[in-house]
C-alpha cells in the first residue's frame, strides 16, 4: 500500500471548470479539469473502477472489476475475497446499511464485510445467478438488492424474490435510490416505482417512458432521464425537462449525482457532463480526465466530486479554481495581462505575444502584425479596442484587429499601466507618466510632486476618487483626487517595494508589498497579514478584492485569500494552474471571476466555496504486537509494542490534514499538531490508558468529538493482587513460624535471665540488707553517743534548730534542761573511769525513762546530758527535771554499792514562748546553762530555773 499524502502531483491531469457559462466565452477544447488520479500503483485493486460511496466514518470505498478497497486518506486497504475462483468476478456496487455493515454486489450474487471479514451469500438459483447492479436498505431496516430483472430481499443472509404484483413481469430496473425518509424509489422501463413498508406501489410522477437514472435531492424532488436523454427537474408529480444530452453523449448514462451548488454531474461513456447555471459541459480524457469512459459519479460529505472511470479512481477538488493551461493551440506559458472586451472576448498578454480567444478559437498578434516585440507586460481595454505595452511601448488593437503604436517607451520601462477614460496612466521604471491622444507621453514625476525617478509598480483610483501610486522602493503613495496634483505617503509601511493596490467591498484599501498584505485606513496601515498571520509567503505580487468580502493574493507560492481576518492558502493540488505567480496580473470579470496570469491562467469564483464541515476522526488500525487491539482489551505486561493510525475523513487536501492526540495515563499533554497519522508507544507500564485522538482539515477545523480506545496494562505475575495477597499470607506465615521460633528462644532465654536476675536480685538485696545495716548504724552512729546511747551534741543541736523554727512558726513553747553529775571527777579518780563511764551510762539510762515522746535527751559533753521538749512550758520543764533528779538520787548504783556511794544531779531549765525573731537556740541553752550554774553555786543536787 501506498500513501496517497504522498503522491507527486505528476499523476495530476488538469483542473478547469467555470462557474458559469464560459463555454460562450471560451472555446471548450481549451478547458482543462483538475482531477488527481489513484490507479493500481497506489494500491486500488483494479483500475477498473464501477462504485464509489462512503461509509459513517468518513471512508471511501471502491468497487472495481478486480475487488473492493476503501481509502481513508493515507492508503488503499483491500478486502480479498478468500473463495473467489473466477476470474471474470466483477465488482459493481457498495452499499453501507444502519448497522455498520458493507453489502457488495457483484456478478455472481452478494456479499457483505463485517468486523473487517468477507462472507458471501449462498446462491441457489435454478438459472444464472444474479448479477447485482444495486442494494439499498428501506425504512424498515430491510435490504434490497436488483440485477435488473428482479427485486431481491435479502433475507437470514440469503437472496429472496418476493412476488410484487405491481411490477410489470417485464420489468427493467436501472436504478435504485433511498429517499431522506428511507423509501426507496426504483426507476424503471415502466416509470417510477416506490417501495415502501415490504410492498411496491407506481409513482404518480407524470413522465412515459424507462426513467434510466435518477437522483433524488428530497424525499419528492431530483432529477431524471429517460431513455431519450432528456434531463428532467422533478418535484411531486412534476417534472419540468431542463435539457438534453447530445447525441455525442451516446445512449448509455451510466450515473449521475448533485453536488452542494446545485451542479449536476452525469457519468457517461463519452466523458463526464456538467450542468450548471443553465450551462452543459462535457469533460473527457482531453479535457483532464482519467479516461472518457466515465462509470460512476460521487460527492462526498464535504462536497468533494468522485468518479470512477476504467482508467482509475479520480477526484475532483472543487469548482472555486478554474483554469486554461498552455499548449500548442493555446500558448500562454507566462501570461502578464488579463482583460476582456464588450464583445465578451477574453485578451491575454504572454511571452508568446496578444491573445484573443473566444468561441470561434484563438487568434495571436506578434511581430510580424506589427508589435515588433511580441512579450507583452500589460493589456485594456481602450475605446472599441484594446491597449497592450511591450518592450517598445504603448501599443492598440482596434475594433478591426488592426495594430498602431501610440507612442514609443524611451528607456523608460513601462511595466504596467492603467485606463482611465481616454487617459492612460504608464507605470514604469523611471517614474509615472501620462497618455492622452492630444498630447501624447507626460512625464507627472516633477509635475505631481513624487521623489524623482523612482520605479512605479501600479496604479489605481477608488471608490472615493483618490488616486495611489504603488513604488518600488519609496513606498506608497495617494493623492485626494483622480486627477492629482499632490501626493502624500501612507505611514508604517511593512517594506517601501509596494506592487499593487485595490479596494475592497468595505471601500478599505489593501496592498501588497515585499513584507506581506496591508489594510489601510486613514493613509496609515490598520493591519498586517504575512507568514506569522498564515500567509505561505510574504512576497505579495497582486492583490484584487472580490465582490462578496474577500482578497485575493498571488504570490511566488501559490494564491491566498483573507475572509474576515481568516487566512486561507492554496495551491497545484487546489487547481491552480501553478505556484509562481510572480507578474502583477490579475482581472476581475463581471461575474466576479478573478483571473490570475503565471504559468497558464488561474480562475477563481469566490461564491463557489466548498462547505466548511468538521472532519471525523477514526483509528485506520490499532494493534499491540502487530495483533487488532481492541476496545477495553487487556494487555498482559512485557515489553509491548502499541501502534495506532488514525484518519481524518477530509479529502479536499489530505496532505495538509493534521493529527493530535494524548495517551491519558502515560501523557501529561495533548501532543502538538502533527501532520504524521502514525503512533507508537512500547514497554509501557501497567496501568489504565485512554487514547484521545483528534484530526483537523486544511481550513484548521477541528473534529467535534474526539476518538477514543481504552485499553489496560496487565501487572506481570508478579504484580498481581492474587500474587501479592498469596505472597502476604506466605510472608505473614513465615513471620509468624518466625515469631513463635524466637519466641520460644526469647522465653528460654528470658526463663534463664529471670532465673539470673532472681539470683542477682537476692545477692543484691542482701546486699542491700548489709548497706542499709551499715547505713542505720552509721546514722545511728552518726547521732548516738557511744558511752550513754543518748543523742550526741550534733543532733541534738539539729533537732533543736528545727524546733526553734517550729516554734517561730507556731509561737508554741519550747524547753531545756541541762544537767551536770554531781562531783563526778572524784568517782573516775577513786573507782577508775570504767567504773565512771559504767554510772554514766546507768544515770542516762534512767534520764531517757523519764524523757517524754516529743522530748529528746542528748550528751551535751563530758557528764553533761541536755533535755530538749517541746510544747512544754518553765514550769512543766522545771518538774520534770526535778522528777529526774530525784529519780537519779535515788537510783541503785551496782557498781558502788560496795562503797555506798550516791550520785545527784544539778540542773538548769530555760523555755520559750513565742520565739522572738531576735532570739537564737543558742541563747536558750545559755539561759539554761546559766541556770545550771546557779544550781551548782547554790550548793549542786538542785534544779534552778532562768530568769
Amino acid at each position: 500500500m501506498m500513501f496517497i499524502t504522498r503522491l507527486i502531483p505528476g499523476v495530476v491531469i488538469g483542473f478547469l471548470i467555470t462557474v458559469s457559462s464560459l463555454h460562450a466565452e471560451v472555446a471548450p477544447e481549451f478547458l482543462n479539469i483538475y482531477s488527481r488520479v489513484y490507479s493500481t500503483r497506489h494500491g486500488l485493486p483494479s483500475n477498473h473502477v464501477s462504485h464509489i460511496t462512503q461509509d459513517d466514518v468518513g471512508r471511501i470505498w471502491v468497487a472495481t472489476q478486480a475487488g473492493v478497497a476503501s481509502y481513508d486518506g493515507q492508503r488503499f486497504t483491500e478486502y480479498p475475497f478468500p473463495d473467489r475462483q473466477d476470474a471474470s468476478l466483477f465488482f459493481s456496487f457498495i452499499f453501507h446499511d444502519s448497522r455498520h455493515r458493507t453489502w457488495i454486489g457483484t456478478t455472481y450474487g452478494v456479499a457483505f464485510i463485517e468486523n473487517g471479514e468477507v462472507k458471501t451469500l449462498p446462491i441457489n438459483w435454478p438459472d444464472a445467478p444474479p448479477r447485482i447492479s444495486a442494494i439499498v436498505e428501506d425504512n424498515c431496516g430491510k435490504i434490497w438488492a436488483t440485477d435488473s430483472r428482479r427485486l431481491f430481499r435479502i433475507d437470514n443472509r440469503s437472496l429472496d424474490v418476493p412476488k410484487w404484483d405491481n411490477l410489470p413481469e417485464n420489468v427493467i430496473i436501472y436504478r435504485l435510490r433511498t429517499a431522506q425518509d428511507q423509501t426507496v424509489w426504483l426507476g424503471t422501463n415502466h416509470g417510477m416505482f416506490v417501495l415502501k413498508d415490504g410492498s411496491v406501489t407506481p409513482h404518480s410522477l407524470d413522465l412515459n417512458g424507462s426513467i434510466l437514472e435518477f437522483e433524488l435531492e428530497t424525499d419528492m424532488s431530483g432529477w431524471l432521464i429517460d431513455e431519450t436523454n432528456a434531463v428532467y427537474r422533478f418535484e411531486g408529480e412534476r417534472a419540468v425537462r431542463q435539457f438534453h444530452l447530445p447525441d455525442s453523449a451516446g445512449r448509455t448514462v451510466l450515473d449521475m449525482t448533485s453536488g452542494h451548488t446545485g451542479a449536476l454531474w452525469i457519468a457517461t461513456y463519452r466523458g463526464l457532463y456538467l450542468w450548471q447555471h443553465d450551462s452543459l459541459e462535457n469533460f473527457r480524457f482531453r479535457n483532464g480526465l482519467a479516461s472518457n469512459v466515465v462509470m460512476d459519479v460521487f460527492v462526498d460529505r464535504e462536497g468533494g466530486f468522485w468518479y470512477g472511470s476504467d482508467n482509475g479512481l479520480g477526484k475532483i477538488p472543487g469548482l472555486m479554481f478554474t483554469r486554461l493551461m498552455p499548449t500548442p493551440d493555446l500558448p500562454i506559458s507566462s501570461v502578464a495581462g488579463i482583460t476582456r472586451d464588450s464583445r465578451g472576448r477574453y485578451w491575454f498578454a504572454a511571452n508568446e505575444g496578444i491573445l484573443r480567444l473566444d468561441e470561434s478559437g484563438i487568434q495571436i498578434w506578434g511581430a510580424a502584425d506589427g508589435l515588433q516585440d511580441e512579450s507583452a507586460y500589460a493589456i485594456m481595454v481602450y475605446g472599441d479596442g484594446v491597449a497592450l505595452l511591450n518592450a517598445n511601448g504603448l501599443y492598440r488593437i482596434d475594433g478591426n484587429d488592426t495594430v498602431s503604436q501610440l507612442a514609443e517607451d524611451t528607456q523608460n520601462g513601462f511595466v504596467q499601466m492603467m485606463v482611465q477614460d481616454e487617459t492612460i496612466w504608464l507605470c514604469g521604471e523611471t517614474g509615472l507618466f501620462r497618455y492622452r491622444p492630444a498630447d501624447g507621453i507626460v512625464d507627472m514625476n516633477t509635475y505631481l510632486g513624487l521623489p524623482h525617478v523612482i520605479p512605479v509598480n501600479a496604479t489605481f483610483i477608488d471608490s472615493r476618487g483618490q488616486f495611489w501610486v504603488a513604488t518600488d522602493g519609496e513606498g506608497l503613495f495617494v493623492s485626494p483626487d483622480a486627477d492629482p496634483l499632490r501626493f502624500e505617503s501612507v505611514k508604517d509601511l511593512p517594506s517601501r517595494r509596494v506592487f499593487s493596490v485595490c479596494e475592497d467591498i468595505r471601500r478599505s484599501i489593501w496592498a501588497g508589498t515585499l513584507a506581506g498584505v496591508v489594510n489601510i485606513e486613514n493613509r496609515t496601515v490598520r493591519q498586517l497579514f504575512n507568514q506569522r498571520q498564515g500567509l505561505v509567503c510574504d512576497d505579495v505580487w497582486t492583490v484584487i478584492c472580490d465582490r462578496v468580502g474577500g482578497v485575493w493574493i498571488s504570490t511566488s507560492r501559490g494564491i491566498s485569500s483573507i475572509v474576515d481576518g481568516r487566512v486561507m492558502n492554496y495551491d497545484y493540488n487546489d487547481g491552480l494552474s501553478g505556484e509562481d505567480f510572480l507578474s502583477n496580473c490579475r482581472f476581475i470579470d463581471d461575474k466576479g471571476r478573478i483571473w490570475f496570469g503565471g504559468f497558464g491562467i488561474t480562475i477563481v469564483d469566490p461564491s463557489e466555496k466548498m462547505p466548511s464541515i468538521r472532519p471525523l476522526t477514526h483509528f485506520r488500525y490499532a494493534r499491540v504486537n502487530g495483533e487488532s487491539l481492541k476496545n477495553g482489551q487487556k494487555i498482559p505486561s512485557g515489553r509491548n509494542t502499541f501502534e495506532f493510525g488514525l484518519m481524518c475523513s477530509s479529502f479536499r487536501s489530505e496532505y495538509q490534514n493534521r493529527f493530535r492526540y494524548q495517551l491519558k495515563g502515560y501523557d501529561e499533554f495533548r501532543s502538538e499538531p502533527t501532520a504524521s497519522s502514525d503512533i507508537r508507544y512500547t514497554n509501557l507500564p501497567r496501568g489504565r490508558y485512554i487514547l484521545v485522538a483528534e484530526s483537523c482539515n486544511r481550513d484548521g477545523q477541528w473534529s467535534d468529538i474526539p476518538v477514543l480506545l481504552s485499553f489496560e496494562v496487565l501487572p506481570a505475575w508478579w504484580e498481581r493482587r492474587v500474587v501479592w495477597l498469596l505472597g502476604f499470607l506466605i510472608v505473614i506465615l513465615m513471620m509468624r513460624l518466625l515469631i513463635r521460633f524466637r519466641s520460644y528462644q526469647l522465653a528460654r532465654t528470658t526463663h534463664r535471665l529471670q532465673e539470673e536476675v532472681r539470683r542477682q536480685t537476692r545477692v543484691i538485696q542482701k546486699q542491700m540488707e548489709r548497706l542499709e545495716e551499715q547505713k542505720n548504724l552509721m546514722e545511728q552512729q552518726a547521732k548516738i553517743d557511744d558511752l550513754t546511747k543518748l543523742y550526741n551534741r550534733r543532733h541534738f543541736y539539729r533537732k533543736l534548730r528545727d524546733a526553734w523554727i517550729m516554734r517561730r512558726i507556731d509561737g508554741s513553747a519550747l524547753s531545756i534542761i541541762i544537767f551536770d553529775l554531781d562531783y563526778f571527777k572524784n568517782i573516775n579518780d577513786t573507782f577508775g573511769h570504767l567504773t565512771g563511764d559504767a554510772v554514766l551510762r546507768q544515770i542516762c539510762q534512767e534520764i531517757r525513762n523519764h524523757v517524754p515522746s516529743n522530748g529528746l535527751a542528748a550528751r551535751f559533753g563530758g557528764e553533761e546530758i541536755v533535755i530538749m521538749l517541746l510544747d512544754m512550758d518553765l514550769d512543766g520543764a522545771f518538774q520534770l527535771a526535778e522528777t529526774i533528779r530525784r529519780s537519779v538520787e535515788n537510783l541503785e548504783l551496782g557498781c558502788l554499792d560496795d562503797s555506798g556511794l550516791k550520785v545527784t544531779l544539778s540542773g538548769g531549765v530555760a523555755c520559750r514562748i513565742g520565739v522572738d525573731t531576735s532570739d537564737t537556740p543558742d541563747t536558750l541553752i545559755r539561759d539554761a546553762d546559766e541556770a545550771l550554774y546557779k544550781a551548782k553555786s547554790g550548793g549542786r543536787n538542785r534544779i534552778m530555773m532562768a530568769e
